[in-house]
């Protein structure tokens, strides 16, 4: 997709964290790919993790992202909220 920003964990990392009671964010276009956390012990997911914060993510992709040797592992949420929107 034409001006998408591709995030790479290089299969190696978490690639974003976000947290705290007053925060929102808002992800627009992205590709967040192979992200990696050597455990499921290990607080999270491999692509994202939301601790107390409001996110929105429009119009990407997250993919390739895993826990040990769990695949599909992309989006961890602890008592927050997350809003998904896909434009056709």
């Amino acid at each position: 997709m034409a001006g998408q920003l591709i995030i790479s964990g290089d299969d190696a990392h978490r690639i974003m964290r976000i947290r705290g009671s007053s925060t929102d964010v808002t992800l627009n276009r992205v590709k967040l790919i192979n992200g990696q956390i050597g455990s499921d012990l290990s607080n999270g997911w491999g692509a994202i993790r939301i601790t107390d914060a409001s996110v929105v993510i429009n119009d990407s992709e997250i993919s390739g992202n895993f826990v040990k040797d769990v695949r599909g592992a992309g989006i961890f949420i602890r008592d927050g909220e997350l809003e998904i929107n896909t434009f056709g």
